[in-house]
Parts: C-alpha cells; structure tokens; sequence
C-alpha cells in the first residue's frame, strides 16, 4: 500500500496531481481544493490512499491526515467509491460534512452539497456515530452552528458564513470563532 509520497509536483491539473518520486511520476487524483494548494515545482509530501482494481490502481491524495480518514470513512458507506467520495470532499469542506453527518439531518447535507436524498440519508445514518465518537465531538459542531447562526443574523449568507468559519481553529470558543470569522468577512 502507498500510503505517503513525498516528491516535486510536476504537473497539476484540475483534479489531479503528477508528483515526481525520483524518476517516477505518480498520478494523484485529488480535490480541487488540493490542487489550488500544490504549486508545479514545489516539493510535497501528500498523503495517499491506494485503490486497488481489477485492472488499474489509482492513488487519491490528501495534504493533511484528517482528510485522508474523512475520505476513508466515506468509503465505508455501501455505493460510495473513491471517485465519489472525491466528488463529495469536492462539494464541501471536510469540516462541513462532518458537521453534516453529527447534525443527523440529511436535508443539511442535501443542501449544503446536492447529494441525492437516498446518499445523504444513507451517509448520515450509516457515519453519524463514527463521526461523533471520533471526528468531531458535539461542543465542537454545535459552537461551529451557533457561529454560523450568528452570522447568519448579521446578514452574512449561509455559504460564506461557513467558508470563513472552516478557516478558523474549532478548539476556540464560539465568540472567538465569530470574531475570528467577522475578520476574515470583512477582509474578504
């Protein structure tokens, strides 16, 4: 299993990543996300996960661990595949889909990402306790939904609400994360 490559980017496409391991490239298949943060000619060491089939292996990448679980976990859902599952961390922060799937309501994934009602409802009921025994415990996503209630009340909308506040250390307090986040609001 490849579990980590550690090399130059030496191309970067919109969903994937060619990283040159001495001599070697590596085709990553990776978030957009990801691929905005890899700059062509920079050194990395990426997180990986093999996917094994009958005729190709194909590596998806991560820049930090966390992610490379979430995507992990996605896999654990019966119909979701890595291609989907990519597709998934593509729609939202890995952030926001735990706090999707802790909130137990597949409306909220629904409309934060326009997963089908059949995949969100089988995402929350098959992960919900996965993610809030070891993700994301429910100080965390509930200081996280008062911040964005909050936001919301100053006429902020949902979505960015969401993108500064996933930017922002969840260990704060709820009022340190509405500061933190009105900054990064006004800063644009």
């Amino acid at each position: 299993m490849i579990s980590r490559l550690k090399g130059e980017i030496e191309e970067n496409n919109l969903n994937n990543v060619t990283i040159d391991v001495n001599g070697v490239g590596y085709k990553v298949n990776c978030t957009i996300e990801t691929s905005k943060e890899l700059r062509v000619g920079s050194n990395i060491s990426i997180h990986t996960f093999l996917d094994v089939k009958e005729n190709a292996l194909e590596l998806y990448g991560f820049i930090n661990e966390e992610d490379k679980k979430l995507f992990e976990l996605l896999l654990k859902v019966n119909g979701v595949g890595p291609k989907t599952a990519l597709n998934i961390l593509n729609a939202v922060t890995p952030t926001t889909l735990i706090e999707g799937i802790a909130s137990g309501d597949p409306k909220y994934l629904q409309e934060i990402s326009g997963l089908p009602k059949k995949q969100s409802e089988k995402l929350v009921l098959t992960l919900k306790d996965k993610v809030n025994g070891e993700e994301l415990d429910e100080q965390t996503v509930a200081g996280t939904s008062d911040a964005i209630e909050a936001l919301l009340s100053l006429g902020y909308s949902r979505k960015d609400s969401r993108e500064a506040i996933n930017k922002i250390s969840k260990k704060l307090s709820t009022e340190e994360i509405i500061r933190e986040a009105l900054k990064k609001l006004k800063n644009g």
